[in-house]
């Protein structure tokens, strides 16, 4: 899917593992200074991606983001295969810090033990949503117009601080995903029953969306990208 639209990320989730197999064995203190070291070429692409928009009074986050444009299905698809090695090398680097401290936090179990790890999950989740609040807050002030005409020094740090606290926000939504599944699964019912169903097939359904998305917005499919608007397309995501 992620040759035909830029939505989809697991072909780098995939060719990172590949390439990472051999970190299973490393050290803790390999592993996590693995990870500080990608950090840096990871929040770098990032914040340059960011900082364009900010600079030009855009938004990273508008439709023609990740809009298929006006073309034709072949000219779409060339274009894609032309720009998709390099997306897929890029999106590698920046999954490698996420992929290496989630294989540190899987030796300590502490999301299949959440209970066993209740303090630490908690006080990471304080620490890491706190960071990655306070680190947005700069790119967010820009964007709202609340700060304007910020200094050239200032404009980089707010692309940057955004994407290098947001890996702590990743951190942060997964302990509290971790602390919400202590209590649901002391008092299963029918919702957390199918939450529990849908992670088991987790990846199988995050390649479905993809194609529903695909063929539902895309001149590959239905070309409804343009016509829906905001509430029909929160209803296609609702439904899918």
């Amino acid at each position: 899917m992620a040759v035909f639209a830029p939505i989809d990320i697991l072909a780098a989730y995939g060719l990172s593992a590949v390439l990472l197999v051999g970190m299973l064995r490393a050290k803790d203190a390999t592993l996590l200074w693995t990870a500080g070291v990608f950090l840096v070429p990871a929040t770098a692409m990032s914040g340059v991606a960011l900082w364009y928009p900010l600079a030009n009074d855009g938004t990273p986050y508008g439709a023609d983001s990740i809009s298929a444009g006006a073309g034709g299905f072949w000219e779409l698809l060339a274009e894609r295969l032309q720009v998709w090695p390099a997306a897929l090398v890029t999106g590698v680097i920046m999954v490698v810090p996420g992929v290496l401290a989630g294989v540190w936090a899987a030796r300590r179990r502490l999301l299949d033990d959440p209970a066993g790890s209740r303090a630490f999950l908690r006080r990471a989740a304080i620490v890491t949503l706190t960071l990655s609040v306070l680190g947005a807050l700069p790119a967010i002030l820009i964007q709202l117009g609340a700060w304007a005409a910020p200094p050239a020094g200032a404009l980089w740090g707010a692309a940057l601080a955004q994407p290098l606290t947001g890996y702590a926000g990743g951190i942060g939504m997964a302990a509290v995903i971790g602390l919400v599944a202590i209590p649901a699964g002391r008092r299963p019912n029918a919702f957390t029953t199918a939450v529990q169903a849908l992670g088991q097939r987790s990846m199988s359904l995050y390649l479905f969306q993809s194609v529903v998305f695909v063929l539902v917005f895309y001149p590959y499919g239905l070309a409804l990208q343009d016509d829906l608007g905001l509430t029909g397309a929160t209803a296609v995501a609702a439904g899918t």
